[in-house]
């Protein structure tokens, strides 16, 4: 493949044998992308770790959502910088609040860091994401609410069978 621009060819790749492939060329790449690549998945899991075990957990969901885990480098380097805002603790405490209810990027953890949650609503997050059996006798109190251009429905999850948030 050859790219040309003002009719001076500037570069020259080999194309991608596969469908789907990404082939970029390190120098080619904007600098706002090239500081990516120092990021590994080993040390974004590692500053993860750093900060708390919800976080580590969320950066594995995020990696493992993408279809190319590079794809998610970005979202889990700027949420572990958020760390410099507002705090390990803080930060942690959002990572099990986006945990609980499957919130996997940047803007929703900054939104939860900014307020401040440091409990969860309900039993913790770490035995409800470990394990989706109840974990005690009390009665169901899991909602489903579904919405549709007229109206919101709410009812319970005994006759919704899905979702639970607390």
């Amino acid at each position: 493949m050859e790219i040309f621009h003002g009719g001076e060819r500037i570069a020259v790749h080999v194309r991608a044998s596969s469908n789907g492939r990404h082939a970029t060329i390190a120098v080619h790449m904007p600098p706002n992308h090239q500081r990516y690549r120092e990021w590994t998945p080993a040390k974004i899991r590692s500053e993860a770790n750093r900060i708390g075990p919800m976080l580590r957990v969320l950066v594995d969901r995020i990696i493992e959502k993408r279809a190319h885990p590079e794809q998610g480098y970005r979202a889990c380097v700027g949420i572990i910088g958020l760390e410099r805002r507002f705090g390990a603790d803080r930060l942690e405490a959002a990572a099990q609040r986006a945990l609980e209810f499957q919130v996997l990027n940047y803007p929703g953890i900054k939104s939860f860091s900014k307020r401040n949650w440091t409990a969860s609503p309900g039993p913790s997050a770490s035995s409800r994401i470990r394990s989706s059996t109840p974990t005690s006798a009390a009665p169901d109190t899991t909602l489903k609410v579904t919405r549709n251009a007229q109206t919101s429905h709410t009812q319970p999850a005994a006759a919704a069978g899905v979702c639970r948030y607390g």
